[in-house]
Order: C-alpha cells, then structure tokens, then sequence
C-alpha cells in the first residue's frame, strides 16, 4: 500500500482514548470507483500505525489540504477545487447493510493488518512493513493453517468457551503475536484466545 514510507514516532488517540505509536509516514497510492471507472489517487503523508486494525482517513486533515467532504443521507462526496474526487457509501453505512456480523468484519480487519505488516513489500524493496520498524524479521512460527481445529493448553482459562467439547476452527489472528481468532461451529461463535494448540493434519 505504501510507495515511499520513512522512520516517524509520535502517537495518536482513537475514539475510545487509547494512545497508538505511529512507526513512520508515507505516501499511499489507492484506487477509487468513480462512475464505473477506477480512478487512482495519491494520499500523501499517512501514518503508519501497526497496532491500528483499519485503515482511518481523517476528514480534518483532508479539510486542511484543501479538500471539501460531502456527506448526505447515504453517500459520501470528497470534491477538490470544485472536481468530484470520490462518490462512494460511507464505511459506516456499508457496515450497516451489510448482512455479515461485526465481528466477522473485526476478525477480517485483524487479519489483513496482521498478515501485510509481515509481508514483503516492493516499496520497501522487499522487506516487511515489521522488519523495516523493528530491525528484525517477524516471526512466522505461530502461523496455522486456515481452518485447523484448536484446543485449549490449559482448560481451566477456557472454560466458557471451550466446553462442552465441539469443533472449534483458527480462522484468523488479532493484532498481537499469540493471539488467534477462533469459529465455534457448533454455536456459530467468533472469539479472541491465546494458550491454545493446534491440529493442523485434518
């Protein structure tokens, strides 16, 4: 996502209050639907913030650089020197109609976060947004195979979700080393857990 990314510490604070260090600032070429037609854009001085879930566009920001945002009932228009630049359903609204639940769309987030931080980049000629950071290649050895069955190392921390004994399935990772999203077939349950062990021959 990021054409130029270079070294920036500072922190910024999310709506629930929680501080989140920003590990540098770049430019980020994206793409648009405008009309039917793919349009490409170029966001320049973007934080890079590992421990964020999602993508944020700070509507402020965009405001000072001489953008004008448009909101009505159900869309969202961000003009630029009087030329529509994007017409599109605001997230929120998406989210809203959307038949999948919040936290199908949570653990989907969480995964795509966790996997490109740790993926080689062309931009970065060819390193990790993670090795680029922390001077280190991230660890891969907790990577599963999507859809293996997990169980817990010790029961007794579980105990809620783990029994009674049924099917439950890694499907994802949250945003921290260790720690995986996990499918309960049988209740049709999304949840968060560490401590677990994995059979990944079935």
């Amino acid at each position: 996502m990021f054409k130029t990314l270079k070294t920036h510490y500072s922190t910024i604070k999310v709506g629930d209050g929680r501080p989140l260090k920003v590990h540098g600032i770049g430019d980020i070429h994206s793409q648009i639907n405008l009309k039917g037609q793919l349009k490409k854009i170029k966001i320049k001085d973007v934080f890079f913030v590992p421990d964020l879930s999602v993508n944020l566009i700070s509507i402020g920001k965009l405001s000072q650089k001489g953008y004008q945002i448009i909101f009505d009932k159900e869309s969202c228009r961000i003009m630029f020197k009087d030329v529509l630049m994007a017409r599109d359903f605001c997230e929120s609204f998406t989210l809203g109609k959307s038949t999948k639940s919040l936290k199908s769309v949570v653990c989907s987030l969480d995964t795509a976060n966790f996997l490109r931080n740790r993926s080689p980049s062309s931009a970065l000629n060819g390193k990790s947004p993670f090795e680029v950071f922390y001077g280190v290649l991230p660890k891969l050895t907790h990577f599963r195979v999507f859809g293996c069955e997990a169980y817990p190392l010790n029961l007794n921390n579980h105990r809620e979700k783990f029994e009674p004994v049924a099917k439950r399935n890694c499907i994802g990772y949250a945003d921290s080393d260790g720690i995986y999203w996990i499918y309960d077939k049988k209740n049709h349950n999304m949840f968060r857990s560490r401590g677990l062990r994995f059979n990944e021959k079935e």
